[in-house]
């Protein structure tokens, strides 16, 4: 339908434009102004007492073997005259032209004809066809009010005060002179914005706050006296932002040495300061502090409602180290500004001083590969020592900042050679023109490397044009872009507002790149339209929003009118409603989902992409508001005639009225703050812990190493209310760049309340070869259980100094380092690659298997290769500069001397149309020497140094999805992105594990987009697969909030048999089936039980059971955890790793390893530990290539109620339960369609043998696997979920039972006939790189002790009878499954030793078989 309004709209213009023609010696001439900017006010600004007119003129010159230059135009009378004019738009034979026209008239200027010349022979007058009409305006009938504004200033800081009026007896909007220091926008209608910058005018309200703000207003230049409008002052509407002096408590600096100079452990990583404040709810407790604009942050709560803690940082924009700066500080003291405190600060940052470049680069060296591709390399030799910073590249606009090891190909820090090869486009060599690379240490003067002697190439500049556009709504605020392009040279690349890039390639979707049609998803939230064309030789071409390109027929770029007109009153807002309205909303340790109701009776489309965004400090993106993933969409509902927006309002934020917003576009914007207080428009929360800030360091000890003991720090890490959850450090070495990644995480994650965490950061373990170096950590970031970061960069492009984990060690910069002395002498000769194997010549780039692999051997004759740190890295980079890495790990360690390595890398889907150069940086030594091949070096030795591309767009590519829009748990509309879409016929989705295949009717389609309508309500993640591509997962989202309206079975849902015609009433059903423990235990929550604590289970109805943490198996991850209840009967476990097998196509086992006791144990905390192992494999296609596969079993024990994600989904841990990671590395499959099983072995029992039930259940639900094994009151549960990581992407596993061929425990005296053991086969799919698995158990209590006795699969014992083997069923005990895994268990009750012992015992002896 959309289609057609714009056909006729356009045919009705096409009439329009016949009936303006002017025609006159070849010549025509066409009146393309729109309608109505023929009437105008006189204007104050630009043209003093007239009338101002734009007139778009096109002139077409149909003269034959004759071209068409330029026209003149002129008129002039003592009231009309042409003030300019300017070429909007050219082509070979047509001009359009923009005329400025004034007018002094008042009224109707009438047959107003310009005289026109055209190349200055043929001269004619062009009479207009339309009237112009020039109006005063009449401001004594202005009619001016200030809309409702509380000015509530956002904790965010703006910078300035804003304020809305409403102009009424205007037509049209006008410009507007104004007094500083306020400035005066037009938003939208007859609304206006007033600003005030605090800036510029804080002098002029500080000795008077409470005052009204005067603006005065002038609309003409013969305006005798403004009008004045009086906004009240924020002061004055704000008076719970007075404070005083008593009221801001221990005022401190970090580091509290401010005496002397303070030097920055990091670069604009400065001095801080914290004070408390004993009054609630102060937006700005400090209002101004001279020499920095960063105001102080809420960081945290103490104690109480009324006590809260701030920091903020000292600018080091301003920094002196030769003289202090005096910074500031000042507060409101009832109607006036005074200072509170003036520190005089001496600072030195990181890298200040330091301004010579340290390196001398040689001119630099090339080679030419094939047409296109230029390879420059650069070769440079140090003359200071490396300061662990960043490098930066500049070439062109495009800008590059790579860490080490990148580019360092030989020596040590101390003297080193520095070697990269860059590709470039060989077309961009012109006459006069040659590459010319910006090259510096990030912080130090630059270096110019241009590179000379090379053929130019004469070419010249060939304009490119757009010869259509469409700009299609597809949801919320995100519109597909279909563009087509000529260029002539090849388009290289579009970049829209400056900031958003899309690469040709990448989206071209039928065509060239010299004459193509390309589509890309872009969110016009907060955007303007501006398209810049790169084309292959560097030359650009700008089309700004409203210009034209294209005069046949006529086509302008314009933003779409549901983003950029707002032709409704946004103040009118009705039936405004919150569905939870606690007064408070208590959000201590939890997040709350909400919902908000509204609705304009005068607006002007429901479709209008309407965002909702939180304004607290944990929701809101500063650095990029309008784009976030914190906006929320408001949905109209027409069922009951309302937008609908669900939310959550994050644990802990600060406390009082939470300040949200309603975002239209980026000039309209609703503040709460512009409604009423203390009314159904305020969200009011309240918090006991209020946390704002992230983990930090609140001890660190050094034990820097004397021979025998270690090299590394002890620290503590804090973070008294949300609790510290994980994090990683990186550590690095000042003279052999050795890099240490350290992940961390706490015991409990997830879990509020963990005040600390103590780790043992050990860089050198004892009896490690080492050399005498620093050993500096250079980045980082620690995460509490809300998401809250601490961070930390020696060196950063986006610094966070407030979040510094260092603030209490800021008088120490030392802390982040220490000195080794004792160590080995520098080994100078570095190692050597002796082997290098690259799987792909070439790939196609357009298709779906994009996975490149690496095999490569160093080795080093003397001090051997340094295996504990960092692995070498290759680097892939494309012409633009885009550098991929690929980190390396270890496939085999042949001796001390000599290691293999590999990696494997997925290219980007369309990434690159003249493919990658390949380089190897990283190589290390135990002596500190590194090694590093650029591509240049790497061709020069006859190694892959290069991986061509091939481009199948017109050859029907598979189709590929890459993402979706998100979704509810309830449905709805799905769209589905990637490429390849266009010819698809067949669309499936599997949910619930039914399939169904999507009718056509219900698909909106396009080459990277389709729609999906309908999709029925299910509460379980399901897959979307369009003909033969790649299997996406969908994860819907679930607010935990009812349904907007009741949800129930309907025809219109998507469907094609009667397997899918199922929807929403499935859902409801389910709490009309669930009893959740009475409503005393957990309660139904529209689909699914949700559990009081300690209950647990799917119906509430198990209890669990306080359970000390297991003793540490140090052999191998077996899990043996016994529970004594309170009759003294002994239950136990024991889940074992048997095997790991690898099956043909037809599930035969066709190689099996098995463990005996080979594992490494590693203690990564309390209650946590790692174990690790390694098999050797090869492939049947290169047998003689060994492959190491690593096997890492993480075992975690929870005692508190834990939230954790995995594979994308949340989860809960319950208190007194076991959780294990499972990690599988590289596995050399023997063909394409083999896969893994890892075996495992499950044992339950009890010491009570007479009168005693059991019974087992395995339950398969949509997303989850639930093992229940149940001795009398007592049961093992476990949970699968159906998902893992494999190749770090999210897949379904399964399990398989394997009892049937699997020696199971047989029955004697020494096992009871209560005991019961299955085995279980969890199939991995064949993989490249990594697989990784998440199970987890725990052992709780039936709330009715009968339950076994009165289920139908239980089996009983009586006196001293026993079960019989066929009585004794099998177990299944799953695994998420995926590559590698699980090792479950469950309790741990120290309790009768010598019981327990011979229960362990026994039931070891006859596992011992199984392994063999």
């Amino acid at each position: 339908m959309k289609i057609i309004n714009l056909i006729i709209l356009f045919f009705i213009f096409f009439i329009n434009l016949i009936n303006c023609q002017f025609e006159y010696d070849g010549i025509k001439i066409y009146d393309l102004t729109e309608k109505q900017t023929l009437t105008n006010y006189k204007s104050i600004l630009n043209v003093g007492y007239y009338c101002g007119f734009y007139l778009n003129l096109l002139i077409v010159d149909e003269r034959v073997d004759q071209s068409f230059y330029e026209a003149t135009f002129s008129y002039s009378n003592l009231e009309v005259m042409v003030n300019s004019y300017n070429v909007l738009y050219e082509n070979s034979t047509s001009k359009l032209y923009q005329v400025f026209i004034l007018s002094s008239k008042i009224g109707i200027i009438e047959s107003l004809s310009l005289q026109t010349l055209i190349d200055g022979t043929i001269q004619f007058q062009y009479p207009l066809e339309n009237n112009l009409t020039c109006i005063e305006i009449d401001v004594d009938n202005l009619n001016i009010t200030v809309l409702q504004n509380n000015n509530n200033f956002d904790w965010n800081a703006f910078q300035s005060f804003y304020a809305f009026i409403k102009i009424q007896g205007l037509i049209y909007p006008v410009e507007i002179v104004i007094g500083n220091p306020f400035y005066i926008e037009h938003i939208y209608s007859d609304v206006y914005k007033v600003t005030f910058s605090e800036y510029t005018g804080i002098d002029l309200i500080k000795d008077d706050l409470y005052k009204d703000w005067n603006i005065s207003l002038f609309f003409t230049f013969d305006q005798v006296e403004p009008i004045n409008v009086y906004i009240p002052s924020f002061y004055g509407s704000n008076n719970n932002n007075n404070i005083n002096q008593n009221q801001i408590l221990n005022f401190e600096t970090f580091p509290k040495d401010t005496l002397n100079v303070i030097q920055c452990m990091g670069e604009r990583y400065g001095p801080l300061f914290k004070f408390t404040l004993t009054s609630p709810n102060i937006k700005r407790p400090l209002q101004f502090i001279d020499q920095n604009f960063a105001y102080p942050n809420l960081i945290s709560s103490l104690g109480g409602d009324n006590y809260f803690q701030y920091i903020g940082y000292f600018n080091t924009m301003y920094a002196n180290y030769i003289s202090a700066t005096n910074y500031t500080f000042k507060v409101q003291n009832n109607d006036k500004i005074q200072d509170f405190n003036t520190t005089p600060l001496m600072i030195k940052d990181k890298f200040t001083g330091s301004t010579s470049f340290p390196m001398h680069i040689d001119p630099p060296t090339y080679f030419i590969n094939g047409p296109n591709l230029l390879v420059v390399s650069i070769n440079g030799i140090n003359t200071a020592q490396y300061g662990l910073g960043l490098f930066h590249y500049q070439y062109a606009e495009k800008d590059i900042y790579p860490n080490a090891p990148f580019g360092f190909s030989l020596g040590n820090n101390l003297n080193f050679n520095y070697n990269v090869s860059l590709p470039f486009n060989y077309l961009t060599v012109l006459n006069d023109f040659h590459p010319n690379l910006i090259f510096q240490e990030y912080s130090n003067l630059q270096t110019s490397i241009e590179v000379y002697d090379l053929q130019r190439r004469n070419l010249t500049l060939k304009i490119q044009s757009i010869d259509s556009l469409e700009l299609i709504h597809l949801y919320d605020s995100f519109f597909l872009v279909r563009i087509s392009i000529i260029s002539p040279n090849g388009l290289f690349k579009i970049v829209i507002d400056d900031s958003i890039e899309f690469k040709s390639l990448e989206y071209l979707v039928s065509g060239t790149i010299y004459n193509g049609n390309y589509e890309f998803k872009m969110n016009l939230f907060g955007s303007y339209l501006k398209f810049v064309l790169y084309d292959n030789v560097e030359f650009s071409q700008t089309f700004y929003e409203g210009d034209y390109y294209s005069i046949n027929p006529i086509k302008r770029i314009i933003l779409p009118d549901l983003i950029s007109n707002v032709n409704f009153d946004i103040y009118k807002i009705e039936n405004f409603k919150f569905l939870k309205i606690d007064n408070p909303i208590d959000i201590t340790n939890k997040s709350i989902s909400n919902r908000l109701y509204f609705n304009y009776s005068n607006i002007d489309n429901v479709n209008r992409p309407i965002g909702f965004i939180l304004l607290d400090p944990l929701s809101f993106d500063t650095v990029n508001p309008f784009l976030s993933n914190k906006i929320y969409y408001a949905k109209w509902v027409k069922e009951i005639g309302l937008f609908v927006v669900d939310f959550i309002i994050p644990a802990n934020t600060q406390p009082g009225l939470l300040p949200w917003m309603l975002y239209f576009n980026y000039n309209v914007q609703l503040f709460s703050s512009n409604l009423p207080l203390e009314s159904q428009y305020q969200l009011n929360v309240t918090s006991d812990n209020v946390d704002l800030y992230g983990p930090i360091f609140s001890k660190i000890q050094k034990y820097p190493g004397n021979g025998d003991s270690g090299v590394g720090w002890d620290i503590t890490i804090s973070d008294p209310i949300n609790g510290f959850t994980n994090g990683f450090i990186v550590v690095m070495g000042s003279i052999d760049n050795s890099i240490y990644n350290i992940s961390i995480g706490s015991p409990v994650r997830g879990t509020p309340g963990i005040q600390s965490f103590d780790y043992s950061l050990t860089i050198i373990k004892p009896g490690e070869s080492c050399i005498n170096q620093d050993y500096v950590i250079t980045q980082v970031i620690l995460y509490d259980s809300m998401g809250v970061n601490s961070t930390f960069s020696i060196q950063t492009l986006y610094p966070n100094p407030i979040k510094n984990p260092f603030i209490n060690y800021l008088d120490d910069i030392s802390i982040n380092s220490f000195t080794t002395t004792r160590c080995n002498s520098l080994d100078n000769t570095p190692p050597s690659i002796s082997s290098f194997v690259v799987s792909r010549e070439s790939i196609d780039l357009f298709q779906s298997n994009r996975i490149v692999e690496f095999n490569f051997t160093i080795t080093d004759g003397e001090s051997g290769i340094k295996i504990n740190s960092q692995h070498p890295k290759i680097y892939l980079t494309s012409k633009d500069l885009t550098i991929l890495e690929c980190q390396t790990n270890i496939s085999t360690i042949i001796s001390l001397y000599t290691v293999s390595y590999y990696c494997s890398i997925e290219l980007p889907f369309k990434g690159s149309d003249s493919g990658y150069i390949i380089s190897i940086y990283g190589l290390l030594n135990n002596g500190g020497s590194y090694k590093g091949y650029s591509s240049d070096e790497l061709n020069s030795l006859n190694l892959p140094w290069y991986i061509d591309v091939m481009n199948s767009i017109n050859n029907n590519p598979v189709p590929i999805i890459t993402n979706t829009s998100s979704i509810t748990i309830y449905g709805g509309d799905l769209w589905v992105f990637g490429f390849g879409f266009n010819n698809s016929q067949t669309i499936t989705v599997e949910i619930n594990s039914k399939q169904i295949t999507i009718p056509t009717n219900s698909i909106t389609c396009y080459n990277t987009a389709l729609l999906i309508s309908n999709l029925r309500p299910t509460n379980n993640s399901f897959t979307i697969k369009v003909e033969n591509s790649n299997t996406w997962v969908v994860f819907p989202i679930n607010y935990n909030l009812p349904p907007i309206v009741e949800i129930t079975s309907s025809s219109e849902s998507t469907s094609s048999s009667s397997s899918s015609s199922s929807s929403g009433s499935e859902i409801e059903d389910q709490c009309s089936i669930l009893n959740c423990g009475n409503s005393s235990q957990g309660y139904c929550n529209v689909y699914s039980c949700i559990c009081y604590n300690p209950w647990s289970g799917k119906d509430c109805t198990q209890k669990q059971i306080v359970i000390s943490p297991p003793t540490i198996n140090t052999t191998d991850p077996t899990s043996n955890i016994p529970t004594l209840d309170n009759n003294n009967i002994l239950y136990n476990s024991l889940i074992s790793i048997v095997s790991l097998r690898e099956l043909d196509f037809n599930g035969k086992s066709i190689k099996s390893f098995t463990f005996d006791n080979k594992w490494l144990l590693t203690e990564l905390g309390k209650n946590k530990n790692q174990y690790y192992t390694n098999i050797t494999t090869s492939s049947l296609s290169t047998p003689n290539l060994m492959v190491t596969t690593n096997i890492t079993v993480t075992l975690e024990w929870f005692t508190e109620l834990t939230s954790v994600i995995f594979a994308k989904k949340n989860l809960t841990m319950n208190p007194f339960s076991v959780k294990y990671t499972i990690e599988i590395s590289k596995y050399a499959f023997s063909g394409q369609l083999n896969q893994l099983e890892l075996v495992m072995s499950a044992l339950f029992g009890s010491s009570k043998t007479k009168d005693v039930c059991a019974s087992q259940e395995f339950i398969s639900e949509n997303e989850n696997d639930y093992l229940k094994i149940q001795i009398q009151d007592h049961s093992l549960n476990g949970r699968f979920i159906k998902r893992a990581y494999i190749d770090s992407k999210v897949a379904t596993v399964s399990n398989v039972l394997l009892d049937s061929s699997m020696n199971k425990i047989e029955q004697s005296n020494e096992i009871s006939p209560n005991q019961v053991q299955s085995f279980v086969g969890i199939i991995i799919p064949i993989y490249s790189f990594k697989a990784l698995i998440d199970p987890d158990f725990s052992v709780l209590l039936d709330s009715n002790e009968n339950t076994n006795e009165n289920n139908s699969n239980s089996v009983c014992t009586s006196g001293s009878s026993g079960l019989s083997n066929s009585q004794l069923a099998g177990i299944v005990i799953g695994s998420f499954g995926f590559a590698s895994v699980i090792a479950i268990s469950i309790a741990y009750y120290f309790y009768k030793k010598r019981k327990n012992q011979n229960f362990i015992k026994n039931v070891q002896t006859k596992l011992k078989p199984m392994n063999q």
